[in-house]
């Protein structure tokens, strides 16, 4: 009976509409604060030859010389920036090519009918954390794309025996790690999954060109003789969210890290759903998909524990790196399942339809904070001399970045969660007198965010800053008065 919902013209239908609405969303998609951050990264690589965050000043270097970043997707973002243009829909463009590229390739190995087929990808792209991802600049789903491909070349390998294959698989699982460290997980699973098959050389190529491209990401650090820096960053991350390089018994860490990883599949109702049927799928129909599809299962299952014992913060973004495997033995499992007649199918048309609310719930969130962002930041700048140097919210850099020097607040973020005092509005604004900030905007968010130093935009009376103007989405004050004996906050 439930396999009536999953007919061939239904999913073709369910996965039009799907991807319709999420191309609908593609029009002025607002800008996430991680398109600024990697954005502003590829745009000083383009421009200055060197990856810097000049909006963040007074956190280790990064002002000159940032180290620690995911180079494959900054190198292509420099490229995108250099030669297409600078803009933030261009570089959110490209995390969406590697999605379509993904979805494409993935069908070529999903093991069973059309129907499979098209439940695999509508179950990706049904995700609402794919609707957000899909068009961020961010290095999970171009990660995501290369640990695609490498799997389909291992299984090229599986069914042609071609060692051709496997020299670009491992070359795909390099280059996911390149694009994230996290990729690494491609090259664990992609290197036990053949010693799993006994396929030694295979083994030895699949390593040997995969290491080899592990290996571009510390040759600019081994020549630079800033391997330690980089290090000492990477360790001392000025962020406590994202810092897991802990002391203590490694034992105690590694099982800390496997009972805390179901935090990453159950975050937020963006993951929740999707989780709950893959890994209901697995307690339902395991034993068959582990009889008929072992290769898939044997490479999944490596995937899901390498994710938990070497992954970096339990984050659901980095759930997309195995989203789309998940989503093919989700689908391969709802295949058995439609063929019986008791609660099992019940249960997953349940979550099923529970996973289309939350699309549409996220939808109504991303269509709620779509805005012509760039236009809105040329006007509101454009009150002011170009040239002048500003500090306010950090999307102004699209496409302000050439004419103004502008800063963010991010310092100021990362500095007070090393202070045991924090800091006060006064102390801010003498800091960014003393550092010659002629324009502080402050916009609605920060008017409305219950722990910013200028909340309900409430400024301290103080004779460096005036206020210069005003209006329903910002407000913007004008330095008066320049630096004296003021303390430092650095």
């Amino acid at each position: 009976m439930a396999s009536r919902f999953f007919t061939k013209p239904n999913l073709e239908l369910a996965l039009l509409i799907i991807s319709s609405v999420t191309a609908l969303t593609f029009y002025n998609r607002f800008i996430q604060s991680d398109d600024n951050w990697f954005g502003e990264q590829a745009y000083w690589l383009a421009y200055e030859g060197q990856v810097k965050l000049k909006s963040i000043p007074g956190i280790f270097d990064w002002e000159n010389q940032f180290l620690v970043y995911h180079k494959l997707l900054i190198w292509i973002g420099a490229l995108i920036v250099r030669f297409v243009g600078w803009s933030v829909y261009y570089l959110k463009s490209f995390n969406l090519l590697c999605l379509v590229l993904s979805t494409l390739v993935m069908k070529e190995f999903v093991p069973s009918n059309r129907r499979v087929k098209l439940l695999s990808i509508l179950l990706l792209i049904l995700a609402p954390i794919t609707l957000v991802k899909s068009f961020e600049f961010r290095p999970e789903i171009p990660a995501m794309m290369f640990g695609v491909f490498s799997y389909y070349f291992l299984y090229q390998f599986s069914e042609k025996r071609s060692y051709y294959t496997l020299l670009l698989g491992g070359l795909c699982a390099g280059l996911a790690f390149l694009t994230h460290l996290n990729g690494v997980i491609f090259c664990v699973a992609g290197g036990i999954l053949l010693i799993y098959m006994r396929k030694w050389i295979g083994v030895l190529l699949f390593t040997l060109i995969g290491l080899s491209t592990c290996l571009i990401y510390f040759i600019p650090l081994v020549l630079d003789k800033s391997l330690e820096v980089w290090y000492n960053n990477l360790k001392n991350w000025p962020s406590h969210q994202f810092k897991e390089i802990e002391n203590g018994s490694k034992l105690l860490l590694f099982l800390k890290k496997l009972i805390s990883e179901q935090k990453r599949y159950f975050w937020d109702e963006t993951v929740a759903i999707g989780s709950s049927i893959f890994f209901l799928a697995i307690i339902m129909k395991g034993k068959t998909l582990w009889n008929k599809h072992r290769q898939l299962m044997v490479y999944v299952g490596l995937l899901v524990l390498s994710l938990a014992i070497i992954g970096s913060h339990k984050a659901a973004r980095y759930l997309m790196l195995i989203l789309p495997f998940m989503a093919i033995i989700s689908a391969l499992s709802l295949k058995y399942i439609c063929q019986e007649k008791k609660w099992k199918p019940m249960t997953m048309i349940i979550l099923l339809v529970l996973q289309f609310l939350a699309f549409g719930f996220t939808t109504y969130k991303v269509f709620d904070r779509n805005i012509p962002h760039v236009e809105k930041h040329a006007d509101i700048l454009s009150n002011l001399p170009q040239g002048t140097t500003v500090i306010g919210p950090w999307e102004l850099i699209y496409n302000e970045i050439d004419n103004y020097r502008i800063f963010n607040f991010k310092t100021y973020e990362y500095l007070q969660e090393r202070q045991a005092k924090p800091f006060t509005a006064l102390r801010i604004l003498e800091d960014l007198n003393k550092r010659q900030i002629e324009y502080i905007i402050l916009d609605k968010i920060m008017k409305e965010e219950e722990r910013h130093w200028f909340r309900d935009w409430v400024v301290p009376e103080n004779e460096m800053y005036e206020e210069f103007y005003r209006s329903e989405n910002y407000l913007i004050l004008k330095r008066n008065r320049p630096y004296s004996l003021l303390s430092n906050l650095f």
